[in-house]
């Protein structure tokens, strides 16, 4: 998926993960070492929030696996 096609779909870990890789591209092909420091940055924080979405992930799944326990109004 393009990062325009993953942009106009909606969905923020397609997108992060295709501006991931645009930028990892661009990084291994080569820049000024002027533009390097800030498309490395990019990259970073990039590589961040997918981490970041996928740790929330995890944690809904988790919680959805977990059995919700019996409420006795007497304890309330």
């Amino acid at each position: 998926m393009t990062l325009i096609e993953a942009a106009r779909s909606g969905n923020r870990k397609a997108y992060l993960e295709a501006l991931r890789d645009q930028l990892a591209e661009k990084i291994a092909a080569g820049m000024t070492p002027r533009d390097l420091p800030p498309n490395v940055r990019l990259l970073n924080e990039t590589m961040q929030q997918l981490e970041d979405l996928a740790a929330r992930e995890r944690e809904d799944s988790d919680a959805e696996s977990v059995p919700d326990e019996d409420l006795d109004p007497d304890e309330l």
